[in-house]
């Protein structure tokens, strides 16, 4: 009786496990959106999902025409200041050939630039701005 129990036992413990090996399969990867192989038909919710966490609001009065003449300061602005800032490193490091650094009085747009070469000592530059009333001092050291 107890080889009888033992051999039914094993019997169900078998089938058990046989039947749990074949309803087994390995894991697959199906993607939901649509742009990367999902179901097209999940596109609407995906979409209505993107829609509702959007949270930037375009202001209604933007303006799409340019005024010519400011970009035109602007970038002559940036222009000079930018050959200005090549000058004062050149002078402080020693290279390049911007030319020799003048100390002077420079206006142009909303700014006041001040520029004091001491010879071996550090170039300062003061830069004063006339619309918003702040001034700016840089030291440059020579090396």
């Amino acid at each position: 009786m107890k080889k009888v129990c033992l051999v039914f036992l094993f019997i169900i413990i078998g089938s058990s496990v046989g039947i749990a090996a074949a309803v087994a399969s390995e894991l697959t990867y199906t993607p939901v959106n649509p742009s990367f192989g999902g179901s097209p038909l999940n596109a609407g919710p995906l979409m209505n999902a993107a829609i509702a966490q959007k949270d930037i609001e375009v202001p209604e009065d933007r303006s799409t025409s340019r005024n010519l003449m400011d970009d035109f300061e602007s970038s002559l602005t940036r222009r000079v200041l930018n050959s200005l800032a090549n000058q004062v490193i050149d002078t402080a490091f020693g290279g390049g050939d911007s030319g020799d650094l003048a100390d002077g009085h420079y206006e142009f747009g909303d700014y006041i630039i001040d520029i004091l070469n001491t010879e071996g000592d550090n170039i300062q530059v003061t830069i004063t701005d006339l619309v918003g009333g702040g001034t700016t001092t840089i030291e440059v050291p020579y090396y």
